[in-house]
């Protein structure tokens, strides 16, 4: 059986929608009177315990000190989740989106929609929202400031939930056919058809867009034109994962095993973590993603990708490669299980395992020896991390708790990386997630919110 990725990825969402047998209506945006508050589904325990609230804090970005803060409903996602736009955060919520003001933080406006997963981008002059069930799918571009939709364009229902924004267009797989919107006037920009299917969506990484088409390999495109700059066409057997990376001329990415219709498992082969050049898209080096256990057998590892280093990551050891050179750096002792950031710089590498039955812990090696210089203890829970060029290293947590609604469930972290000492932190009802926290004007805007509890 093929492996269909982006379903098994936004599953979760998709499930909690209500699915009827026909194409849904868009909902209608609710503008939120001055001293209004979001509506906030209430926490109920049940097969999967929930708690809807969310919040939205802004804070001094040198001392942490808490400006405002927010209750807004919850998400699972944390890609696609927020846009900052002049004056307004916007964001989506499990069942809908939502923004606030930037300079209070009081709600501007709310979408309840129980029948669409919404995903969010922003330029500096549009809002563009991608609306989804397993029936319909709508790309809708908005005033942050209201909500309201300033032009639709319904898509086929096949289609990624995910889309990328670049160029002033917003594109989307349609079923393995790229089709770029014109996010001025909601017309079609261009359109590129790929042998690939809907597995994952483009993918926009600073200038540059790709297209991870998994069976078909990797597109780079002129998002500009719609045309094809270049395509890698994958080994056999393998398929290209969503996870790209960008090092200085390097394209990095990983392929994975592809399930072709019949019972034989994909070549080990196939697990590869592959680099090749922007401009040509030739192959520069590969590396096997899989690791050997002392009885002989192996297996796919996991890949975390920094900023010019690359970790693969099993259950006994981590591996850290140099993306420039696809040289092996060194290696860490585990055992590593839970979750697992990883991020560098010039002279250092981050590696912060994370876990909800032991404490956790942010490590500093160097990063052309792999010498620990520095070791930061964490309470147990999953750990993110980001390197801020003007702040330092960022360091979030979803910190591990018994109870649902336990205070604190969440903190951030401001840390010197060349010292590790804690410049400040701030600690939180909920979890942060690292891509939940955006910067402006002196500030952060911090999205916290806990992850499922008894959720399996």
């Amino acid at each position: 059986m093929k492996r269909s990725l982006w379903i098994r990825s936004t599953l979760p969402l998709l499930a909690l929608a209500l699915v009827a047998c026909r194409q849904q209506p868009i909902a209608a945006v609710t503008e939120i009177d001055a001293g209004g508050e979001f509506q906030i589904e209430p926490y109920a325990p049940g097969t999967c315990e929930f708690d809807y609230r969310s919040q939205v804090t802004r804070l001094n970005e040198r001392t942490g000190e808490v400006q405002w803060q927010i209750e807004v409903p919850w998400s699972w996602a944390t890609r696609g989740a927020g846009a900052l736009q002049d004056d307004t955060f916007a964001f989506n919520t499990e069942h809908g989106a939502g923004a606030v003001d930037l300079d209070d933080g009081s709600p501007l406006w709310q979408i309840t929609d129980r029948n669409h997963f919404y995903a969010l981008a922003s330029t500096a002059s549009a809002l563009v929202t991608k609306v989804a069930s397993e029936n319909d799918s709508t790309l809708i571009s908005r005033e942050i400031r209201s909500g309201e939709p300033r032009w639709s364009r319904e898509l086929d229902a096949d289609t990624n939930p995910w889309f990328a924004l670049i160029s002033n267009v917003a594109i989307v797989n349609e079923h393995g056919k790229l089709v770029a919107t014109d996010v001025d006037s909601g017309t079609e920009a261009w359109s590129l058809a790929t042998n690939g299917d809907h597995s994952f969506a483009p993918v926009a990484v600073g200038d540059y867009l790709f297209h991870p088409a998994f069976e078909d390999g990797l597109y780079r495109i002129d998002p500009e034109t719609g045309g094809m700059i270049w395509h890698w066409e994958p080994f056999a057997g393998a398929a290209v994962e969503d996870l790209i990376t960008v090092v200085g001329d390097n394209v990095l990415f990983r392929t994975v095993g592809a399930w072709l219709g019949d019972d034989d498992e994909p070549p080990p082969s196939a697990d590869q973590v592959v680099a090749v050049g922007l401009d040509s898209g030739e192959m520069l080096w590969s590396t096997s993603s899989r690791f050997a256990t002392q009885g002989g057998d192996d297996y796919p590892g996991e890949l975390r990708a920094g900023s010019t280093v690359v970790a693969i990551q099993g259950q006994e050891q981590l591996t850290t490669v140099d993306v420039g050179s696809g040289e092996a750096l060194w290696t860490v002792d585990g055992p590593f299980f839970g979750s697992l950031a990883v991020e560098d710089t010039a002279d250092f590498v981050f590696i912060a395992p994370g876990s909800y039955d032991t404490d956790g812990s942010v490590n500093a090696f160097a990063k052309q020896s792999g010498v620990e210089a520095w070791s930061l203890s964490v309470p147990q829970g999953q750990v993110t991390l980001r390197v801020d060029p003007e702040l330092g290293l960022l360091v979030g947590q979803s910190i591990g708790n018994e109870a649902p609604n336990e205070t604190p469930g969440g903190a951030l972290y401001v840390v010197d990386p060349v010292t590790g000492e804690i410049r400040w932190e701030r600690l939180f009802r909920d979890g942060v997630d690292v891509e939940s926290v955006h910067r402006v004007e002196g500030s952060l805007i911090v999205r916290s919110a806990d992850p499922t509890i008894f959720c399996d």
